[in-house]
């Protein structure tokens, strides 16, 4: 099984290799920490870069704009479908190699709605991978009414499954091939468990509830095909099953917005109140540390003698920062299970397997939080990005980034009367209020490079220097960054109130 890039393929892998990578890159990242030995973290601490570090700016303003715009992307609606989305734009930057982030966009065929994502991978790219591939599937069919629910459990032991799905294709995104068979087996599996539960519901908000349903149910088939059975594995289940994924994701339809968040990325609403400020209103918490109230979710899941080990330097049994995450089976595993892999690999890495205090397994859930949103014409746009933006900028600042983007992008186009009849005065409102906005015209022609440009440190200097840092040590000063920005249709969501 390989990981094909659009422009062809990855990377090749012998099973060794692969195992190694599985005990050694997925299970943890090393850091030699000066002649006192090893030390083994997920995440280790981020380096402070000081100012007379020695560096200087080596790409001149093209040469920046080339590497930022590599992977972008745009789609507007055009009057293709009626929504309240009107368009998303998205960009990516590496600080991985390969990029362990993902991300995800989709057009439900059978429902009326729109899915939209990011997905943040650590300890390795294979569970980010697999989700991107998968969760999307999980949702849409959770999504469906009974008698559609019924026809598509049929149509899936068959040579042509109804589908669920248009998606969107990035440029650089990876693809699967051939797509493991396990997977439509797991999701057939799914899908007659829904059916069988189908009208036990709670009516409150079925969406959420389906959604919910869709992470868990993917988290587990994960867990489970990664399981050995008679002393044999799949090696590509195992490799998806112990690196892990944070997961934001957003399902639109009609004037319905829900976030679902398991996992350190964030969305937010950008709002224009009646003042002319925008403001960001919050659709997801980071389920981290600095979160009160997951802290106490976690410790309280466990008994109080484990309460000084579940939570050890911010970080869980003194491991991995985000809280919730799909795979990272290593936390959920029972410690027979963990035991039972570590016998049947047995290599000189395998026994790191196991986390120091783990006693009362699960420690980590992939079940998300999920809010709810009505639409209205004062929100402009949703960001949703990972964590390698929001380590940089707040809420406001990166809605006042977009704002303020969205204001200045007019002046990139000619002055046109709307209106062959308008008075003199009314024009000379529109080009002043645009003279106030040329400040703002940013030299981006894509809202999500916008916002990387500004969260690498804006000015040229600073910029350069974040692009060019060896490959082998950027990873301490800056993360992966996804970011999908969806725009709302304001006259559209003002018609349909």
């Amino acid at each position: 099984m390989a990981l094909v890039h659009s422009a062809g393929p990855l990377w090749s892998r012998s099973r060794p290799a692969l195992l190694r990578k599985v005990v050694r890159h997925c299970l943890f990242r090393t850091i030699i920490t000066g002649g006192k030995g090893t030390k083994l973290e997920m995440f280790p601490q981020k380096l402070v870069l000081p100012e007379n570090h020695g560096y200087v700016p080596t790409l001149s303003p093209r040469e920046i704009s080339m590497l930022l715009t590599t992977n972008e992307a745009r789609f507007m609606n055009d009057g293709h479908w009626s929504s309240a989305v009107q368009g998303f734009e998205s960009n990516q930057l590496a600080s991985n190699y390969p990029i362990e982030d993902r991300r995800a966009v989709a057009q439900l065929t059978q429902t009326d709605g729109s899915l939209f994502s990011v997905i943040d991978g650590h300890g390795g790219m294979a569970c980010a991978q697999a989700v991107t591939e998968r969760l999307f599937y999980y949702v849409a069919a959770s999504l469906l009414p009974y008698q559609h629910l019924e026809a598509y459990s049929h149509s899936l032991r068959t040579d042509l499954p109804i589908e669920l799905l248009g998606w969107h294709k990035f440029n650089n995104a990876y693809r699967r091939d051939p797509v493991p068979p396990t997977y439509r087996n797991s999701l057939t599996k799914f899908v007659v468990e829904s059916l069988s539960l189908s009208g036990l519901e709670d009516d409150v908000d079925l969406v959420a509830n389906s959604i919910k349903s869709a992470f868990i149910g993917l988290d587990s088939d994960i867990s489970s095909e990664a399981m050995p059975v008679a002393g044999v594995f799949d090696v590509d289940a195992l490799d998806a099953a112990f690196s892990g994924a944070c997961v934001c994701m957003a399902h639109v339809s009609g004037l319905d917005l829900h976030v679902a968040n398991s996992g350190d990325s964030r969305a937010v609403i950008g709002q224009l109140n009646d003042k002319g400020q925008w403001v960001a209103k919050r659709m997801s918490v980071d389920q981290n540390v600095d979160n009160e109230a997951e802290v106490k979710r976690v410790v309280s899941s466990h008994p109080p003698a484990e309460a000084r080990h579940v939570l050890k330097n911010s970080r869980l049994l003194g491991q991995l920062v985000p809280l919730r995450a799909f795979g990272d089976v290593r936390f959920k595993w029972s410690l027979q299970e963990l035991k039972n892999l570590v016998n049947l690999l047995d290599t000189t890495y395998v026994h790191s397997i196991v986390p120091t205090n783990y006693y009362t397994p699960p420690y980590l859930i992939a079940t998300p939080d999920v809010m709810h949103h009505r639409l209205t014409p004062a929100d402009r746009f949703l960001v949703m990005a990972t964590d390698g933006i929001w380590e940089t900028m707040s809420n406001s600042r990166v809605v006042q980034l977009v704002g303020e983007y969205i204001e200045g992008k007019e002046t990139h186009d000619h002055f046109k009367p709307t209106d062959s009849g308008t008075k003199l005065g009314e024009i000379n409102s529109v080009l002043l209020k645009r003279k106030a906005t040329l400040a703002r015209k940013a030299d981006d022609h894509n809202v999500s490079t916008h916002l990387i440009r500004h969260a690498l440190g804006a000015d040229h200097g600073k910029v350069s220097e974040m692009l060019t840092l060896p490959a082998d040590i950027v990873r301490y000063y800056r993360d992966d960054m996804t970011i999908v920005v969806v725009y709302f249709d304001s006259e559209y969501i003002a018609s349909h109130q």
